[in-house]
């Protein structure tokens, strides 16, 4: 009898081994991705600063003019850390009817876009913290805005 009983508490934690070791990774997931969104926070604003850097100082302490660095960020790179979909204006200008590459050349390339049978979404999303993200998108059909969500805070 005690042999059976050790037997089944010994199996029992066999079993229970897997499951804790999901759980581990699950939790070690969630962490990467913690870490993922802080890191793309502040490369955000590695890069605005970067930026404001790289504007000229006022003429009455500027004495060299600034020379071009290869370091400095690339436009793509700017539009990333300050894309010009956030902007409200844009939206404003956004009508039903327009074109996809309209859209485009309006708000800037969409963060992600969704293709099914109702057409395409093209959806602008900015991470603002662990909890919180900026959204908005445009639905597409045969190639013509027919809805548009403007961006808000979720």
């Amino acid at each position: 009898m005690t042999r059976l009983l050790t037997m089944s508490i010994l199996l029992l934690f066999s079993l229970l081994s897997p499951a804790q070791d999901s759980m581990n990774y699950s939790r070690l997931e969630l962490d990467v991705r913690q870490l993922q969104r802080e890191v793309l926070i502040l490369s955000q604003l590695v890069n605005q600063l970067r930026t404001r850097a790289d504007l000229p100082a006022p003429a009455a302490t500027q004495v060299l003019p600034a020379v071009p660095d290869a370091g400095r960020s690339t436009s793509q790179e700017q539009d990333r850390a300050n894309p010009r979909w956030v902007d409200a204006g844009r939206w404003r200008g956004l009508r039903t009817g327009m074109s996809e590459l309209e859209v485009i050349e309006q708000l800037g390339p969409p963060t992600s876009t969704r293709a099914g049978d109702a057409g395409v979404v093209l959806l602008y999303a900015l991470e603002l913290g662990s909890a919180s993200f900026l959204a908005g998108s445009v639905r597409i059909q045969e190639h013509a805005v027919v809805a548009i969500e403007t961006p808000v805070l979720k």
